[in-house]
């Protein structure tokens, strides 16, 4: 099995060169990206990677920057990996599928390649990343459609482990480990499966059944392809679904959220991924709102602030003159 190592750093490289070289970095160790970054003129970053087989393992050191992952560009390089992300130094904010939080060290996300996702840091911010083919994953964790982009998924002892353990072969630089690259590649992926298997386990509680997940599942899904109707209440939702109005304020609280805070959650993202969406056109962001379900233009952008901390305009500006 194939075990090679790498590393990449703007420290020497001349400041007016750093910005162009950190994407051509990102995209050479990850995928394709694009990457707000809080000094563009100067960037400071370093990446370390090794490769087993299949499997990427990487450490990420930078300053402060957003990184985001656009739909066109998963459909252009089709790279579909789970990418566990372990923050080593201060928390990371993720964001993917309508799923957001902050994630601290200690803990992990998941991040799919094939969709859409976005996370940003604070200056002298490292994370460690271990990326496996999504199939692999799939074939060996139940319900994974629901752990990627959810914030401190699987058990607290295992993540420890597999950050420790990601880390510590990533600073190896691959010596000595060419002829147990095989084992070495299947271990990982046994531990990250029985990491979050075990997770999930632990995090059904006692006496609910675990219908509700599957129920809440659904529940979720009818309201996201009704997001732009603004009669939307709960009263109709258990209506058509068939449940009492108790047992649907109940699926979500067995959540941790209410029917409203999630609504108000889904729209705000489905927004968010319109006006970042270079084929929305001419969409003017009153009549986004509207197709997202929000009556008041004025009330989206109060909320659209507080959750993204920039107006709908900015993000509309800011994809407009990326598309150029």
């Amino acid at each position: 099995m194939l075990c090679t190592a790498r590393s990449f750093s703007t420290r020497d490289l001349p400041h007016a060169a750093t910005r162009n070289a950190w994407h051509d970095y990102l995209e050479q160790v990850y995928y394709r990206f694009d990457v707000d970054l809080a000094n563009s003129e100067r960037v400071r970053g370093e990446l370390e990677e090794l490769k087993l087989g299949d499997l990427g393992l990487s450490r990420f050191s930078a300053d402060r920057q957003r990184v985001r992952r656009h739909r066109t560009a998963a459909a252009v390089d089709s790279c579909d990996y789970y990418g566990l992300i372990f923050p080593r130094r201060s928390r990371l904010y993720f964001e993917q599928g309508r799923k957001s939080g902050y994630v601290s060290p200690g803990s992990v996300v998941i991040a799919r390649s094939s969709e859409r996702y976005e996370c940003s840091c604070l200056d002298d911010f490292q994370n460690v990343t271990l990326m496996i083919p999504a199939p692999v994953l799939d074939r060996r964790v139940r319900g994974m459609e629901d752990l990627y982009g959810t914030v401190g998924v699987g058990n607290e002892a295992l993540v420890r482990l597999v950050g420790n353990m990601v880390d510590e072969l990533v600073s190896s630089r691959g010596e000595m480990l060419a002829h147990s690259a095989s084992e070495l590649s299947a271990s990982l992926v046994s531990l990250v499966s029985a990491m979050l298997n075990e997770g999930f386990r632990q995090e059904t509680p006692a006496g609910i059944a675990p219908s509700s997940k599957v129920q809440f599942r659904r529940v979720c899904a009818y309201i996201r392809a009704r997001l732009s109707d603004v009669d939307l209440n709960p009263v109709a939702v258990a209506r058509e679904r068939r449940i009492s109005l108790r047992q649907l304020h109940s699926l979500f609280q067995l959540h941790g959220t209410t029917f409203g805070r999630w609504l108000l959650k889904e729209r705000l993202q489905a927004a968010r991924e319109l006006l970042e969406d270079p084929e929305s056109g001419d969409m003017t962001i009153l009549e986004l709102a509207y197709r997202c379900g929000f009556v008041s233009q004025s009330h989206f952008a109060t909320r659209y602030r507080e959750r993204y901390q920039e107006r709908p305009r900015d993000t509309l500006r800011r994809t407009r003159h990326e598309a150029r």
